[in-house]
């Protein structure tokens, strides 16, 4: 999602909530990072870092309205 504070704007992954047809209902309020917990179903550190990948190809989203960026 891409974030306008004031003068400041970035862009970082945040988690993105859909219903069944692919409409954006929420996200977080704040950014996310890769994590690996160490647990029997964690695929670990590349995987979740994989995911981040995944993301980065995904349409920009506006954290402010949740609309595609043009």
């Amino acid at each position: 999602m891409r974030r306008t504070e004031g003068e400041e704007t970035w862009d970082a992954v945040y988690e993105v909530y859909y219903d069944d047809h692919g409409n954006v209902t929420g996200w977080t309020d704040n950014f996310v990072s890769p994590v690996f917990y160490r647990d029997i179903d964690s695929g670990g550190l590349r995987d979740e870092i994989n995911r981040f990948l995944l993301a980065c190809d995904q349409p920009i989203l506006d954290w402010h309205t949740g609309k595609e960026i043009q």
